[in-house]
């Protein structure tokens, strides 16, 4: 479609901050859970509050890119990323913020409500949706902060092994991982394509 780099590359950094942000506003909802969820969740906190003190200062995020630019395989990103600092300042202020954080913390919400009435479907009701939630929301910051998409496979794997940690039956996580990534993650990636086929979006991409 044209649109310059410079402002593409910053959309994949103000998305993951959004994602943190409203993972970590819901993560509050099962703190009085102090188990392995909660060690991931505050590595997460300090994580995001270290990725915005970064942004906070333009002469600070150019040294980090400096640094970047030493890693042969990161380099190329880093002249996109030093001219588009401006979109992603903006894009974490005023309005913006507060709107953009609501809706992360509300798709978040929507997503833990989805996995608890997934395990309430297999008769798992020793665990509240408090607990649920720490749960689910620990294993999607390991796949937001891997920057894999979707988190395919980092997701999958710290959920098979925190269900385990919480004493939910072998025999049941494989099945509830598929479920839980087949409501929240392939539906919607089902639903994207077919809205990309009538917007005529792939049709574009095929004919080039």
């Amino acid at each position: 479609f044209g649109v310059p780099r410079k402002i593409t590359a910053p959309l994949i950094i103000v998305e993951k901050i959004y994602h943190l942000i409203g993972l970590i506003v819901m993560s509050i909802l099962g703190v009085y859970y102090f188990d392995i969820s909660s060690y991931i969740i505050i590595g997460a906190t300090i994580f995001l509050g270290l990725g915005l003190l970064l942004l906070s200062s333009k002469k600070v995020f150019n040294k980090f890119l400096h640094f970047i630019n030493t890693i042969k395989f990161l380099s190329k990103w880093t002249v996109s990323l030093s001219e588009s600092y401006d979109v992603v300042k903006k894009s974490l202020k005023g309005k913006t913020f507060i709107f953009a954080t609501g809706l992360s913390a509300l798709f978040w919400f929507i997503e833990s409500v989805i996995v608890f009435f997934i395990l309430k479907s297999f008769e798992i009701d020793t665990f509240d949706f408090f607990r649920i939630t720490s749960t689910y929301i620990a294993s999607i910051i390991l796949g937001v902060l891997s920057f894999l998409p979707e988190g395919i496979g980092v997701v999958e794997g710290s959920l098979l092994g925190m269900f385990n940690s919480i004493g939910i039956e072998t025999s049941l996580i494989f099945t509830l991982v598929v479920l839980i990534r087949v409501f929240t993650l392939w539906s919607s990636v089902i639903i994207g394509l077919i809205a990309l086929k009538l917007c005529g979006v792939l049709s574009i991409n095929n004919s080039k």
